[in-house]
């Protein structure tokens, strides 16, 4: 037996202990999400990987599992490609305090009403397997009322795209806060756009400062070009 079988027999009895421990979502949540992604990475067994994210993510709310089920939906890999279950999941991922969910979140409700690819340059978009989700004008299929509704047909008034704006900028403020560094690089340059009536470069200052501290190259790289151009007024 060579090392690489050797290797690969040792992460089979590895998920078959996590299997176990998982016991059909009955036991720890932890090894159920290892399952899912042993399933999804590994196996490429994506339908059979949701199903565990779905029953971990309902049954034990478990965030981690709530985003890559999200992530399937936002890819289509394994369940049928849907923004709407994409958002509603980071929503529920975003509530266990799952940054990155937050801030996939806050993406999906900034652009509302528009294809994301048509954002602005340099900044970030949520990705899922090299996929981005399609125009974001589909209702949040969570129980709770909330800005994510859409009306019938799908069509967003003015009104409700900037409330969905507004909450997602409230979102990646507090995701920034929090240590979620390309809400930080989001939230300067929303604020740096010279098309936005916000405008504020002491604002984006603010946000780029944190995340540069943090390393974020990006937000460093957007810090230094500002400063060069003397665009801080």
């Amino acid at each position: 037996m060579d090392g690489m079988e050797r290797v690969d027999e040792n992460y089979e009895l590895k998920m078959a202990a996590f299997e176990a421990d998982c016991n059909d979502g009955q036991g720890e949540p932890v090894a159920c999400h290892h399952v899912g992604e042993f399933y999804s990475v590994v196996k490429d067994e994506h339908n059979r990987s949701a199903k565990v994210y779905e029953k971990n993510c309902y049954g034990k709310n478990y965030g981690p599992s709530c985003f890559n089920l999200a992530r399937l939906y936002l890819a289509g890999k394994g369940v049928e490609q849907s923004d709407s279950k994409a958002e509603t999941h980071f929503e529920l991922a975003c509530k266990d305090k799952h940054l990155q969910a937050c801030y996939h979140q806050a993406i999906m409700l900034f652009y509302a009403g528009e294809d994301v690819n048509n954002a602005p340059t340099g900044q970030p978009t949520p990705s899922a397997a090299g996929a981005k989700p399609a125009a974001v004008a589909s209702s949040n299929a969570s129980t709770t009322p909330s800005t994510s509704s859409v009306p019938p047909g799908g069509v967003l008034s003015a009104q409700m795209i900037q409330q969905k704006r507004t909450e997602a900028l409230k979102l990646f403020d507090w995701a920034c806060t929090e240590g979620e560094y390309d809400s930080c690089y989001f939230s300067g340059g929303h604020y740096l756009d010279p098309k936005n009536n916000e405008r504020d470069p002491q604002k984006a200052i603010s946000y780029l400062k944190k995340s540069c501290a943090a390393n974020h190259a990006p937000s460093c790289f957007n810090l230094a070009v500002l400063y060069r151009k003397g665009d801080t007024n």
